[in-house]
């Protein structure tokens, strides 16, 4: 699933955090260029499983002229963080909303304070944003949660014959972890390589359904349940890595929280087809939509 997109000339700051347990997170600022402000919404934008945050360059560049400040975070395992998962570095879903989340957010409060702060995430950062807003592990005051092609994996989510051919794929994923000690990406020309439990996470809620199945100490099915903070949902006509039956048994779990959902076709996007990630390419359509749910209230 790793994917490179070349970068428009964009001005930004770096800056590499610790969380808890001393992994190193590198994370990029990037600063409105419209109505330049500190006081301007701040997005925490969080990357799909395997791929660089210079994928969203573009992405971020229409954001910030559309007066949104944006901090693009490294996750651990995806780039720069000294984890190396084929040496036996392992962890899972939750260590990274446990020690990864509540780092970043904290330097996006002390880079961009007086801000609104709303997590953004693209496939899996997008659950996983969501997982930790439900989690309330701290006070954030995150006010809003964007995600862009994020879906429950359930492979019920995809229709017949697909189904079982990615519930087979989960099958031997988990197999091959348990084997090698790691998911080896570039074998399946899926993602990179990933963690042991990472994947053993992934597999648990692809064939069940259910978040309560990863390895923690949370029931998240219940805690996503009283999640009340908005939630902007994209999907796209043709995703076939999340399908928008798949993307909405992920929010119908989101009974209390005030979902907007937008299903956005090849020509919304002025493209002749959408992928999980050819919207990235020309995100217009998609950043005046976040523009529109943001300041419409």
């Amino acid at each position: 699933m790793s994917k490179q997109q070349s970068e428009p000339r964009l001005a930004y700051e770096v800056e590499t955090v610790y969380a808890e347990d001393n992994v190193p997170l590198p994370l990029k600022y990037f600063t409105a260029t419209k109505n330049r402000s500190q006081q301007s919404p701040t997005l925490i934008l969080f990357p799909a499983m395997g791929v660089k945050n210079s994928f969203y360059t573009t992405f971020i560049a229409h954001l910030n002229n559309q007066g949104l400040n944006v901090v693009c975070a490294s996750i651990r395992g995806n780039g720069g963080t000294g984890i190396d998962v084929t040496q036996g570095d392992d962890f899972g879903i939750f260590d990274i909303i446990q020690y990864d989340f509540p780092c970043i957010i904290n330097a996006a409060k002390i880079r961009f304070p007086a801000s609104r702060y709303l997590l953004a995430g693209h496939s899996l950062g997008g659950i996983l944003s969501a997982l930790y807003a439900s989690s309330q592990l701290k006070d954030d005051h995150v006010s809003g949660l964007i995600c862009i092609a994020s879906c429950s994996n359930y492979y019920r989510g995809w229709s017949f014959p697909h189904r079982y051919l990615i519930a087979s794929q989960l099958i031997l994923a988990k197999a091959v972890v348990r084997l090698k000690g790691y998911f080896p990406g570039p074998w399946f020309k899926f993602a990179g390589n990933e963690a042991k439990q990472l994947f053993l996470d992934w597999s648990a809620t692809g064939l069940t359904g259910h978040y309560k199945n990863i390895k923690s100490p949370f029931d998240f099915e219940n805690l996503l349940a009283e999640l009340k903070i908005p939630v902007l949902n994209f999907s796209f006509e043709g995703d076939k890595l999340a399908p928008q039956r798949a993307t909405e048994n992920l929010f119908s779990k989101l009974v209390k929280a005030p979902v907007t959902s937008i299903h956005l076709s090849p020509a919304d996007l002025s493209l002749e087809r959408v992928s999980h990630f050819s919207w990235a390419k020309k995100p217009d359509a998609i950043v005046s939509r976040i523009n529109d749910w943001l300041f419409s209230a």
